[in-house]
């Protein structure tokens, strides 16, 4: 699964939507929601937005998702380092807050 397909996942665990519904509401098939999930297929901007939509998802979610949309359009290399680097950036804002609660 791509990292759209996980993010999507992990938003819908807590929903009470299924993906018949959501597709309905979008205006898509099944199988193209299927396709945009396993990285078959590639939703617009437009279509992410929707999705977005159709789930009332909080600020995080949202961003976690058109992160993970941007993460699979991209060139991999790419990406990998641009996750190398915020996952570095996270430890050291952790190592900085812990340095001023001292």
């Amino acid at each position: 699964m791509t990292k759209i397909g996980l993010a999507i996942e992990k938003v819908l665990v807590g929903k009470k939507i299924t993906q018949t519904e959501i597709c309905s509401k979008v205006g898509i098939t099944q199988g193209f929601f299927s396709g945009i999930k396993t990285g078959k297929k590639i939703g617009s901007e437009e279509t992410i937005q929707a999705i977005i939509d159709v789930l009332v998802l909080t600020k995080e979610e949202e961003k976690d998702i058109w992160k993970a949309w941007s993460y699979d359009r991209g060139h991999r290399e790419t990406m990998e380092y641009f996750f190398k680097l915020e996952q570095e950036n996270l430890k050291l804002k952790k190592i900085l807050k812990e340095i001023k609660d001292i």
